[in-house]
Order: C-alpha cells, then sequence, then structure tokens
C-alpha cells in the first residue's frame, strides 16, 4: 500500500475489499528515511489518505454531490407520486391503508392496550408527523428511494465492482413499475426493504471481516427494519438464520456463530420482548391484536398453495430466487442461496399470516436482488462478470413482467399512465 510520507518502490499486494481482513486496510509503516522528509499535506494527502480506508469511504465522497445524487433518483419517483396522487389507484396503496389505520387511531388515548394498534411505530410516527396525506408520504417515499438507492451504489463502489455490474443492478432494481409501487405507495414496506438492506451489507462485513461495529450497526438496522414493517420481522429473522451458513472469518472457534447470529438479532428481540412484557405486565393480551390477521391464514394459504404458485404468478415469484441461486454459483458462494431462498420462504409465510399485504408487491423482487448486491461477492473479470451482467439485466424484463402479472400493480400503472397522458394532452 502507498504510504503516506514516502514513495516505495513496488507496492505490497492487496486482496480485493470484499474478501479483505481488517489488516488489509491498515497502512503499512513507512521505510526508513534517508534524508529530509517533507510531508505531504492538502489534497493529495486528503486524496491518499481516501484511498487508504477506500472499502469505508461514502460515495460520492463530497457530500454536497452525494445529496444531489440522491435527489436525483428521488425526482423522477416525486413526478410519479404527483401524479398517481390524483388517481383513484391510491386507494390500492399501503400508504392509504396506513392513514386509513392513523384515523382510527385513539391519540389521546392514555390505555396501554392502544399501543399495539400503533405497530409498526416508525412508519406510524411517520405517518402522523408528516403533512399532506398519500401525496406527503408518497413524496417522502421517493426521498427515501433516493437515499436508498445512493447507498446501494456507494455499497458496490466500496466493493470495487466493475461500473457495468453496477449500472446493471440499479437498472434491476429501479428501472421497473414494482420499484416505483413500492416506493410512492407503500413507505412502511420501502423503509423496512432499505433499513434492511444496508443492515445486510453490515452484517457481510461482521462475517468476513470480523468487524464488530458492524455487527452491531447490523443489528440496529434490523431492529428499526422490523419495527418499520409488519413483514421485515419475518426476512430480518431468517437472513440471520441464514447468516452461520455464510463464509466467517472467526468460524472456527467454538461458539463464533452463534454468538454472532445473537449479536444481529438482540437488539430486534430485544425490541419485541419488551412490548409484548409491557402488555403481559398490564395484563394486555399480547396475542390479540394477531388474531384477526390469523383467522384468514387458512384461506390465504390455499390460494397461494392452488392459485399462485401452480400459475404463471408463481413462476414470476420465483425467477429471481433462481436468479439468485445462479449468481451464487458464479462467485462460488453457496450460502446466498440458502439465504435466498429462507427470506423468500419467510414472504410467502408473511402472505399467508397476513403479514405482508397485496400492497406490498415487488418486496421478494428487490429483497432478492438485494441480497445478491450485499451478500454475494463481486464476480471475477472476464466471462464471470459478463454472465453475471446478464443474469443481473435479465431481471429487468422479469420486474415488468411481473407488474402486469399482479392485478393490483398493474391497475396502479394504467391509471398513472393515464393520469400522466392527461396532463401531457
Amino acid at each position: 500500500m502507498v504510504s503516506l510520507l514516502t514513495p516505495t518502490t513496488e507496492p505490497a499486494p492487496q486482496a480485493p475489499l470484499d474478501r479483505a481482513s481488517p489488516s488489509a486496510l491498515e497502512v503499512a509503516s513507512p521505510p526508513a528515511a534517508t534524508g529530509p522528509v517533507r510531508p505531504v499535506t492538502g489534497p493529495t494527502a486528503r486524496r491518499r489518505h481516501r484511498l487508504t480506508r477506500g472499502g469505508f469511504d461514502p460515495y460520492p465522497f463530497d457530500p454536497v454531490l452525494r445529496n444531489l445524487l440522491r435527489l436525483l433518483f428521488a425526482a423522477p419517483l416525486a413526478v410519479v407520486a404527483v401524479v398517481a396522487n390524483g388517481t383513484a389507484s391510491v386507494e390500492l396503496t399501503g400508504n392509504w391503508a396506513l392513514m386509513g389505520d392513523l384515523a382510527r387511531y385513539p391519540f389521546g388515548s392514555t390505555r396501554i392496550e392502544d399501543t399495539a394498534a400503533f405497530y409498526p411505530p416508525v412508519s406510524s410516527l411517520a405517518g402522523a408527523l408528516l403533512p399532506g396525506g398519500s401525496l406527503g408520504l408518497g413524496i417522502a417515499g421517493a426521498l427515501v428511494a433516493g437515499v436508498f438507492l445512493q447507498k446501494l451504489l456507494e455499497i458496490m463502489v466500496q466493493r470495487e465492482m466493475s461500473g457495468w455490474l453496477i449500472g446493471a443492478y440499479l437498472t434491476a432494481v429501479a428501472a421497473n413499475p414494482l420499484f416505483a409501487f413500492l416506493a410512492v405507495g407503500n413507505l412502511p414496506a420501502l423503509v423496512g426493504i432499505a433499513f434492511f438492506g444496508v443492515g445486510l451489507s453490515h452484517m457481510r462485513r461482521f462475517i468476513t471481516w470480523g468487524s464488530t461495529r458492524d455487527g452491531f450497526v447490523a443489528g440496529l438496522l434490523f431492529m428499526l427494519a422490523a419495527l418499520s414493517d409488519s413483514g421485515a420481522i419475518l426476512y430480518v429473522v431468517t437472513a440471520a438464520a441464514a447468516a452461520p451458513f455464510l463464509s466467517w472469518r472467526r468460524g472456527e472457534q467454538r461458539g463464533a456463530r452463534g454468538a454472532s447470529v445473537f449479536v444481529l438479532l438482540f437488539p430486534t428481540l430485544s425490541a419485541f420482548v419488551s412490548l409484548v412484557g409491557l402488555e403481559v405486565l398490564f395484563r394486555v393480551d399480547p396475542v390479540g391484536p394477531l388474531m384477526p390477521l390469523l383467522t384468514g391464514t387458512p384461506a390465504r394459504f390455499t390460494e397461494l398453495v392452488t392459485g399462485i404458485l401452480p400459475d404463471m404468478t408463481g413462476a414470476l415469484l420465483a425467477a429471481p430466487v433462481a436468479a439468485a441461486w445462479v449468481i451464487s454459483l458464479i462467485v462460488k458462494r453457496p450460502g446466498g442461496m440458502l439465504a435466498s431462498t429462507l427470506v423468500f420462504l419467510a414472504i410467502l409465510g408473511g402472505s399467508c399470516v397476513g403479514l405482508v399485504p397485496s400492497s406490498s408487491a415487488g418486496s421478494t423482487f428487490v429483497l432478492m436482488v438485494l441480497l445478491a448486491i450485499t451478500l454475494l461477492s463481486r464476480p471475477e473479470r472476464g466471462r464471470p462478470t459478463a454472465a453475471v451482467i446478464a443474469i443481473v439485466l435479465a431481471h429487468v424484463p422479469i420486474a415488468w413482467a411481473t407488474a402486469l402479472d399482479r392485478e393490483i400493480v398493474a391497475e396502479w400503472l394504467a391509471a398513472v399512465v393515464e393520469a400522466a397522458l392527461l396532463h401531457l394532452g
């Protein structure tokens, strides 16, 4: 690595950042000086310092450019939110359901049993504080999506992925109606997925580098995801359950895997245990609020098994999972196959018990692409990279076909296109 004080004749080889250990990021000791040494200062020193810790620096490094990039990502979705707000399709979205729940919530009540009706608290609090009704929630979702896409770009740049692969992943995530429907129509699901996705990147650093700090950050982000969306608790738990089967830096140490999983899940479990304990302490039935959801479980399970999975809808749901399997094999990380499968099964189970409503259409697709970005290694240069790029770009027609196949998304998309044509005409 380049010395900060004097040049070296031959830099030591360095492993890629996504496979490196913390020792690979440390600056080597400078050689003994043979004469007066002039310290490097100014922009050159700052640039060299950034190069030594490139796996951690934000991207873009300039905060002004970083925020402008976030606004650039958010602008098209904000336009979609404004256009969609004037149509009847807004009643199909999760934001509309959130507004209905908040309208019925007794904000002046002091009864402890009313706390369960405020779950998930993060998105419910955001919905209560944001002005503008469904339009305000849609604009907020567009801004969250802008930050989310910038963070995905940052993760891929830190892992030194090629520009073509980065462009393919961003196109696969955002260039489809599923992401737009999720971003401007379901703030709770989007916030939960955003926290979960960024938490996955920290979990990977925790696993491969043994970074305790990233483990705690991942645990806190998983907790925020579970407190933002009712379905997030399922894929947080399943992702943590799949973590022991990934490549661990400290896997040879006895009890290291179990202790690390406990670090990832402790904030989430403590939050839910506290909520349940509070209700039990005040003699409130903690299972009571779940009964309306559980009563429809047999009918939803029957519809899933007999009507959705054997149909084209089931094939489109499973296509991103199959793509994640192929990418896992190409980059030689079979643990990614288990993680994607468990999260997929968790989403199906959540839809059966009512934790993942129909307004969360698109969650499966976005989560599968997220798992490929955050958990899997970058492919090697040459044919492996070209193969991964081709598979990632195949997600785009899959996403459009899924959007047109899902009745709720197709109806929303038709209403938005019709309203946009009226505005332009």
